[in-house]
């Protein structure tokens, strides 16, 4: 970005049913929190995603130089604007998965109500001989969502991949080489030690079928 032209981050794009001003980072966060990726909420504000992790580089560098709490007064206005919106940012992120995960564990532990409508109608003509509906009965039930398996053993699997994922997961989640290959060669024993088993298994058998036939 050129020095003397920073990115209008406050330029209006738009306005609110009462008339005041949206801007380019007021809409940004506002798409950011109901879950849309940079690129797309950066497409929709008519900036690139460029511009938009320029306004994110430039509050870093001003974190940074005053150790996480700058003196608002003592930068520039632009930067000042860069904080104020990537720390918006950043808490909308966190907005939307903390609604999510909250959702998730609704879903997973049931319960959620479901109201079901039922309306019976039937033809009939009114004074101008006209054929109209008229409601005959209005029913209304309601039932509860049960808890999801499913959602739950997800959750589990993510939460704590040590004790519920599979062997292969846990594997690839570790960023330690050696500790990849140490557990791959585990796993390849583990599996051998199985085949094995599973072998000498199917080998007495056959012997116990072959005594069998010759006792008889």
């Amino acid at each position: 970005m050129p020095a003397g032209r920073p990115s209008p981050i406050d330029k209006v794009i738009g306005k609110k049913p009462d008339g005041t001003p949206i801007t380019v980072a007021e809409r940004m966060v506002n798409l950011v929190r109901l879950g849309n990726f940079v690129e797309h909420a950066s497409a929709a504000c008519g900036i690139s995603k460029e511009t938009h992790y320029e306004w994110v580089r430039v509050a870093a560098r001003v974190n940074l130089a005053w150790n996480g709490d700058p003196d608002l007064t003592k930068i520039t206005p632009h930067e000042r604007r860069c904080v104020e919106y990537s720390d918006a940012v950043d808490q909308a992120q966190g907005e939307y998965f903390a609604a999510d995960m909250r959702k998730l564990h609704e879903i997973g532990q049931g319960g959620i109500v479901r109201s079901r409508v039922v309306e019976k109608y039937a033809v009939e003509k009114n004074e101008q001989g006209e054929e109209v509906q008229v409601l005959l009965e209005r029913t209304v039930t309601e039932d509860e969502t049960l808890p999801n398996a499913a959602v739950i053993m997800w959750r589990l699997t993510r939460r704590a991949p040590k004790f519920f994922g599979n062997r292969l997961a846990i594997a690839h989640e570790d960023d330690d080489p050696g500790k990849l290959d140490e557990r791959s060669e585990l796993t390849a024993l583990a599996d051998s030690m199985e085949a094995y088993l599973l072998g000498r298994a199917e080998a007495e058998g056959k012997k116990t079928t072959r005594r069998r036939k010759a006792a008889t």
